[in-house]
């Protein structure tokens, strides 16, 4: 009787180890990045949930739809019945910042989002970088977020790089005056994107350089209501059509085709 208890108390000392080790164990956790949505202006708070956002009036209290500019341009379906958003949201800056999502990761009852914020050069505006992650609800826990950033700075190598910031400075229309320089782009090749403003709102899509051939599609941008938004309509119009480009000096010129459509300079 006493070997039999003792080997009952040995199962559940096993039992409770492996139930333990099998708690601890990471899980990935499957996520799909939510586009097209940004912060409202309206949401002036910068203490952002810090967990999950589980209802449709929670996350339109505070994020709204870009504008579709482009094909493929419609935001991402978030279904709050099935699943939730957890958003990743850093305060207001006028540094060039991305935000790279390094895993979710189940650790017994919390969920775990490592991510990692990239500082870049300066820029003419400022932006609310954001990203937001769909997950199923079958995946619960709270939320802990795992935070790192890094700082890097271009090293210019003789001449100026495309993947600088670009303003406006003429457009190649006799008929449109320039009404001030409050058009920019931000090339980012390596990773195949590009953003910037309009001059009244945010704007950013993919981008594709091969050689001296440069294509701008899927813009999206914000939605304000401005005063003089011809010239930004015209700014994002110009981009959707354009295929080459060459740099002298610091000056961007921007063809379609054999056309000259619009010339950038560096704001450095």
């Amino acid at each position: 009787m006493k070997n039999f208890t003792l080997l009952i108390v040995m199962l559940m000392t096993s039992s409770l180890a492996f139930n333990q080790k099998k708690a601890s164990t990471p899980i990935d956790v499957p996520y799909q990045i939510a586009n097209g949505y940004f912060v409202k202006n309206t949401y002036t708070k910068d203490n952002y949930p810090k967990g999950k956002i589980s209802s449709q009036k929670k996350f339109d209290a505070i994020f709204g739809i870009a504008a579709h500019m482009g094909t493929n341009g419609k935001p991402t379906a978030i279904n709050f019945e099935t699943h939730f958003v957890i958003a990743v949201v850093e305060k207001e800056t006028n540094l060039n910042t991305q935000i790279n999502i390094a895993g979710l990761k189940k650790m017994g009852r919390t969920i775990q989002c490592a991510f990692e914020v990239v500082r870049m050069e300066k820029m003419t505006a400022t932006i609310r970088p954001v990203v937001l992650l769909i997950v199923e609800k079958k995946y619960k826990g709270k939320i802990d977020f795992l935070r790192t950033e890094t700082t890097k700075q271009k090293i210019g190598t003789g001449g100026l790089p495309l993947d600088s910031q670009w303003i406006i400075e003429f457009f190649n229309n006799p008929e449109r005056e320039l009404v001030g320089k409050n058009c920019d782009i931000t090339i980012d090749s390596k990773n195949g994107r590009f953003y910037g403003s309009d001059g009244c709102n945010r704007i950013g899509g993919n981008l594709k350089v091969s050689g001296d051939k440069i294509t701008f599609s899927d813009i999206m941008g914000t939605k304000r209501a401005c005063e003089n938004m011809e010239q930004g309509d015209l700014f994002t119009k110009n981009l959707q059509e354009i295929n080459r480009f060459e740099i002298v000096g610091g000056e961007l010129f921007l063809y379609k085709d054999k056309l000259l459509v619009m010339t950038l300079e560096s704001f450095r």
